[in-house]
């Protein structure tokens, strides 16, 4: 019974100092860390994204591959995506420029700007290389990712020293991305 009753008491005592505060002031968050700026995010990106299409073909799976180029500034001045859409034929899409905003804790927007319109997106730097984005112009609920600042790697081998590219600079690897069409467009045409 005895070492029930200290069992007790100690857990009394913990509840008590964790319920009670001699301050009313409610608790202020962490200052801000990390040091980004809109010259962190310069360079090509690709970027991919999937979820629902909340627009037209609403409940739709929607997926979208593409890639954009941010020069530092807060200027986006070129960018592209291919969009597959279940309820519709796959599509390319240029757009025509755009603009980000990067925060000091590496969360900011980017805005794609085209002729029919835009693609709105939340984003948060993991990096200066890369980071994740959510569509906030209601026309979807995608989410997705992004790399960049592509750049070459070599690897030596004992009778060759080769260098090979892992993604082309300042664009999206175009065979992929029509590769991608063409698997899907059959795909469609058979349902």
């Amino acid at each position: 019974m005895k070492p029930l009753a200290v069992v007790l008491a100690a857990v009394a005592v913990v509840f008590t100092a964790g319920c009670s505060s001699s301050n009313n002031a409610p608790s202020t968050p962490p200052p801000v860390t990390g040091g980004f700026t809109n010259a962190d995010l310069n360079g090509t990106y690709a970027f991919s994204m999937s979820g629902t299409d909340a627009g037209a073909n609403f409940g739709a799976f929607i997926a979208r591959v593409g890639s954009f180029t941010a020069d530092g500034n807060g200027h986006i001045t070129a960018a592209l995506e291919d969009v597959t859409d279940a309820a519709s034929l796959p599509q390319l899409v240029q757009f025509t420029g755009g603009s980000y905003s990067i925060q000091a804790n590496g969360r900011g927007t980017l805005t794609l700007l085209s002729s029919t319109g835009g693609l709105q997106m939340s984003i948060a730097l993991n990096s200066g290389n890369a980071g994740v984005m959510i569509q906030i112009d209601l026309n979807a609920t995608s989410s997705g990712s992004f790399r960049g600042k592509l750049q070459r790697c070599s690897r030596k081998r004992p009778s060759q020293d080769r260098t090979r590219l892992i993604f082309p600079e300042r664009r999206f690897p175009i065979p992929l991305t029509l590769t991608l069409l063409r698997l899907r467009v059959p795909l469609l045409a058979k349902s």
